[in-house]
């Protein structure tokens, strides 16, 4: 409830306030009175909470959820890339967008170490997105590991067109023998 009491800049107490109708209408469960712990009664109805907001609002939602989330601590850090992903079309600040590239690639390895391949590539594909102008020059490591990972998981799902694309564009960028290989 801490999260989305400081997404409607309000105190807990009175966002529960604000929530107590539908708890007494059953729409929401909380584990007690007060609790900080809070759910839809049924999965359809937190979808038809979703889909009532406009996509833009839906997307600014995401944001804010994933920068208080990544501020916090103890937070799963896949949700918080989850909810930045969410709403990366609004982020502008170039720091931030590198940012979330780099914790994109870390998503990416931790679910290609998961056998989440899949996942990964979902990562790494947005990594790949969010990567500056001229990226090689800009953020060589970063996009050197992109590249590399999403050619190796691309190879894994059996995508090999695109993993030979990737792989090329890494050798051709590659700085020493090593990276190379």
């Amino acid at each position: 409830m801490a999260v989305v009491a400081a997404l409607r800049d309000t105190s807990s107490e009175e966002l529960w306030a604000q929530l107590l109708p539908a708890v007494q209408d059953g729409l929401i469960v909380a584990a007690s009175e007060r609790s900080a712990e809070c759910s839809f009664f049924h999965d359809r109805i937190q979808q038809a909470a979703y889909e009532s907001l406009e996509p833009q609002q839906r997307s600014r939602t995401h944001l804010a959820i994933g920068r208080l989330l990544r501020e916090a601590e103890d937070t799963d850090p896949f949700e918080v890339v989850f909810q930045l992903n969410q709403g990366r079309a609004l982020i502008e600040d170039p720091a931030e967008r590198l940012q979330l590239s780099e914790r994109n690639l870390e998503a990416g390895r931790k679910a290609t170490a998961s056998a989440a391949n899949v996942a990964a590539m979902g990562y790494f594909d947005i990594g790949l997105e969010l990567l500056p102008e001229e990226p090689w020059s800009a953020c060589y490591d970063l996009t050197l590991g992109l590249h590399r990972s999403a050619g190796e998981t691309a190879w894994v799902l059996a995508d090999l067109d695109r993993s030979d694309a990737l792989v090329a564009a890494a050798v051709a960028n590659a700085e020493t023998a090593l990276e190379k290989r």
